[in-house]
């Protein structure tokens, strides 16, 4: 892995402290919503650009996929 590189999942897991710092070390039952609903939203747009590019590149993953399992 590159120096200083984080993974996007890795940061989502921290997000929840670096907008609440009180939190820190004291992770209680009790969830923020606000919080929450920001990690679900860093969620989707983490999710997102993959799902757009195979959404437009869908016909050539699926015609890849087929010519695997042709045997010849």
């Amino acid at each position: 892995m590159a120096k200083g590189f984080t993974p996007l999942s890795i940061r989502l897991d921290n997000l929840e402290s670096v907008l609440n710092p009180s939190l820190l070390g004291n992770r209680e039952s009790v969830q923020n919503p606000v919080t929450e609903g920001t990690k679900m939203a860093a969620a989707f747009l983490i999710i997102f650009p993959p799902m757009l590019i195979f959404m437009f590149l869908q016909r050539w993953f699926i015609t890849g996929i087929e010519r695997t399992g042709i045997v010849e």
